[in-house]
């Protein structure tokens, strides 16, 4: 039950807030205590990234298992609202798993490849409020936000240091700053060679906890590419500004290849641990550091011999717009979650049908396959037998003889997930005088305009197979996707009678293998079936398998056996995989589809939306209410039916007298 809120309840709420995150003081005696009794810990900004991401998550679906080469996909919490993109995170958590671990990742730049929109800087936002939720400690006043560990960076201190916290004995990873220098040299002349006197002025050191901030850029810094004179200075105000927490370089290898200081700046400071100020002093840098960059950059710098050296200090990401089209739909949810038309009318396949053409628009074509297929198969459907796979579509994407992918797909053109976007909302304002609300008839009315556009021809690399693909999308949509959902509507058995017809194909297929030849008797009706009744039952359920497969006799090879294991595996508590997963998903489709209702049916319904007649109301109503228990608006059913009737079942041929 959800409590009212309250003014009261809104603003401790806002309070808390804004007191989550404060600043502390503590002295460096207290700072050192606490660590050592396990209290406070101080963390590198690479620790609080790998942390903030938090642990890995198996993702259980089967569809996202395929689409990700049937390899174990996991999800993580950090990366909560990044959709479609499971490798490329996982490879991102990796690379901050790597390097807090303090070794040799922990001095590299992780470099984020991908094309314009297709969700750099949303990653990159996540990370950064990563670490504004945890603290970082430096010595109070430090312009350098020297970590007061680097006080303890001297060779002489090993020993003592030896069984201390990890974070105490690489306390060497720490370079102090001339500043820090210059305040325990002042210290020591205070104490005038008195020990004790010394150990006090130290431990009365004041050390800060700061939370990193974007808006402040303390712990934070974003530099964008401008004139690359100036890049040199930049990076070094913002690795001033961001130690201890994350400098962002966007574009940077823009400004690596027309700026050798700039190029340089970067190598020595991953190299040491510290850079070169303009005055000739050195400065500490132990944060972590990021690069983005589209692929056209990347490609041209990478072809430039002279920058090979910062390769070695380079893990690239690519981050390439989403390829599966269901996890496109889900950006386009959480989208349309952050304003009022999250409570706007939004016809079933709507949705979906906008992400399979904004998908297709990123997939290269495919001389062996229809876009249609592929787009599923990068989703991880079933796309039916003697059909080119995931791993055939990815084929021509691998380099000669190495089987190593030269790019992603999704890594050029394509239509961005903000762009979809704003086409939806196109779709749900389509109406000039009705309230916002989408159908897949509004739909497909905003593309075929805005493929003419010049938007769309900037955006899309083959403007040609697009139009077929909407046109694919509309004879789809129109036939099948509502087609079937009309059907069911007005037919209420129609689910139970398929699930019937799937229960009588495990139960006669069971007994034909196990009992080959001998007749069937029913249990509760005593109703006997000899061998040729069972068989065709069982090769009439088979037919619609191979309508489903667009006719193909190959896909009802050793079907009765996967169906029969498939049964077997499910009895027994364990999932389905591959082709037993495959045989039983068709074997209910082509149960459902074999229980569909007759001509008759469709006609006497579709013509009542027309009629005004009390006779025909009951039948009406009931359509009505069955549309809108799957999505549809009353509204909705009236134009989307409607146009069913006189475009699609009324062109059809009818059946004779005789088969209706």
């Amino acid at each position: 039950m959800t409590t009212q809120a309250s003014s009261q309840s809104i603003l401790t709420a806002l309070a808390g807030a804004q007191l989550a995150y404060q600043n502390t003081t503590a002295k460096l005696g207290e700072h050192l205590d606490a660590m050592l009794s396990g209290d406070a810990q101080d963390k590198t900004a690479a620790q609080r990234l790998w942390e903030g991401i938090g642990t890995a998550q198996k993702v259980e679906d089967p569809k996202v298992t395929r689409a990700n080469d049937n390899q174990t996909a996991y999800q993580y919490p950090g990366f909560d609202g990044l959709y479609g993109l499971n490798t490329e995170l996982q490879q991102v958590a990796q690379f901050f798993r790597g390097a807090s671990q303090n070794g040799a990742q922990s001095r590299q730049i992780l470099l984020l490849v991908g094309p314009n929109g297709s969700g750099k800087t949303h990653l990159v936002d996540l990370l950064k409020t990563m670490l504004e939720k945890q603290p970082a400690y430096r010595l109070k006043e430090s312009p350098y936000n020297d970590n007061p560990l680097s006080l303890l960076n001297n060779p002489d201190l090993k020993e003592v240091l030896q069984d201390t916290p990890l974070a105490l004995k690489h306390a060497q990873q720490y370079a102090l700053s001339e500043w820090g220098e210059k305040k325990l040299t002042a210290l020591k002349q205070d104490a005038a060679g008195d020990e004790n006197a010394l150990v006090q002025q130290l431990a009365e050191l004041e050390v800060e906890g700061f939370y990193p901030s974007q808006e402040t850029q303390d712990g934070i810094v974003q530099i964008e590419a401008g004139d690359p004179e100036d890049a040199h200075d930049q990076l070094l105000d913002g690795l001033k500004a961001a130690n201890g927490g994350v400098l962002v370089l966007s574009e940077a290898l823009k400004m690596a290849a027309a700026n050798p200081h700039f190029l340089n700046g970067l190598l020595d400071t991953l190299s040491s641990g510290q850079y070169t100020k303009p005055d000739g002093g050195v400065a500490p840098w132990n944060g972590a550091m990021i690069i983005t960059a589209n692929l056209e950059e990347y490609e041209k710098f990478a072809q430039n011999d002279a920058n090979k050296a910062l390769f070695s200090r380079i893990v690239k990401v690519e981050i390439p717009y989403i390829t599966r089209y269901s996890a496109e739909v889900e950006m386009y949810r959480q989208e349309l979650a952050k304003g009022s038309l999250e409570d706007a009318p939004c016809a079933p396949h709507t949705l979906d049908l906008l992400a399979q053409f904004a998908v297709a628009t990123r997939l290269e074509t495919h001389p062996e396959g229809r876009m249609r297929d592929k787009v599923r198969a990068y989703d991880g459907d079933d796309i039916g037998a003697g059909k080119p796979s995931l791993d055939d579509y990815k084929k021509p994407l691998r380099k000669q003889d190495s089987g190593v992918f030269e790019h992603a797909e999704g890594m050029k053109k394509g239509l961005r997930t903000r762009d979809a976007h704003k086409l939806l909302t196109v779709v749900f304002n389509h109406s000039a005088i009705d309230d916002p609300s989408a159908d897949p008839m509004a739909l497909f009315a905003v593309l075929k305009n805005w493929i003419k556009t010049p938007e769309a021809k900037d955006t899309i690399a083959d403007i040609d197979a697009a139009e077929q693909f909407i046109s694919d999308l509309k004879d789809d949509y129109w036939e099948n996707r509502l087609g079937n959902d009309i059907k069911q509507a007005c037919l209420n058995e129609y689910k139970q009678a398929g699930e019937e017809t799937r229960k009588k194909y495990l139960t006669y297929v069971e007994h034909v293998i196990s009992e080959q030849g001998a007749s069937y008797r029913d249990p509760e009706t005593g109703e006997e079936m000899d061998a040729a009744e069972l068989e065709e039952f069982l090769s009439d359920v088979e037919g619609g398998v191979v309508e489903l497969d667009a006719g193909d006799p190959e896909a009802v090879k050793d079907f009765r056996q996967n169906v029969n294991n498939a049964a077997l595996k499910i009895k027994g508590g364990d999932t389905l995989t591959g082709n037993y997963e495959a045989a039983y998903s068709r074997l209910a489709a082509a149960a459902t589809k074999k229980a569909e209702p007759d001509y008759q049916d469709l006609s006497t319904v579709l013509n009542s939306l027309q009629s005004v007649s009390a006779e025909d109301k009951g039948k009406r109503d009931e359509f009505f209410a069955a549309m809108e228990a799957m999505g549809y608006t009353k509204n909705q059913v009236k134009k989307l039916a409607g146009h069913y009737k006189s475009e699609v079942f009324d062109r059809q041929p009818s059946p004779s007298p005789e088969l209706v």
